[in-house]
């Protein structure tokens, strides 16, 4: 009895969908940094030459984030309606790396620059490009560039203290 109600219930769910909606998710948009000085990784607690206690800021979109630690439970989840989900790092050291975003991957940024300021030192600016492009095929133009040269949304980036 309990397979033909659950033969009964799928078949139901596919006679009941419309064949023109296409249901599609995309990634969240966001930037991973893995931050190290050549050898050690300047986000660990265990290096003494680290940077935890440094004033580094981003700029994004005209606003401006300071870096901060965060722990698993700081982090704000926002659910899609068909699976991903979304988590809002701000600009955060989390895992012993740098997070910052996460965005709704259906959120057009059209060359957006995030610049970078190494406690007053230098200047990196990372380029991120989401374009949405919907219609009888549906794809996502995204791309990140540091500097000028295109990387994966995780990078690894070295400093000299």
């Amino acid at each position: 009895m309990r397979k033909i109600l659950t033969i009964l219930l799928m078949i139901s769910a596919i006679a009941s969908c419309d064949k023109k909606e296409v249901i599609w998710d995309i990634a969240p948009v966001g930037v991973v940094i893995n931050l190290n000085d050549g050898t050690n990784n300047l986000l660990s607690p265990s290096n003494p030459n680290n940077i935890l206690d440094s004033l580094v800021t981003a700029t994004f979109k005209g606003e401006k984030y300071n870096l901060t630690s965060l722990q698993e439970g700081d982090i704000d989840t926002l659910a899609s309606h068909w699976g991903f989900i979304t988590r809002w790092y701000g600009f955060a050291i989390y895992n012993e790396k740098i997070h910052f975003g996460e965005f709704p991957g259906d959120e057009n940024i059209e060359d957006q620059n995030l610049i970078i300021d190494w406690w007053g030192a230098s200047k990196d600016t990372i380029t991120i490009r989401n374009i949405v492009h919907k219609g009888d095929t549906n794809w996502v133009e995204r791309s990140y560039h540091l500097n000028g040269e295109e990387v994966k949304y995780e990078f690894t980036l070295e400093k000299k203290l």
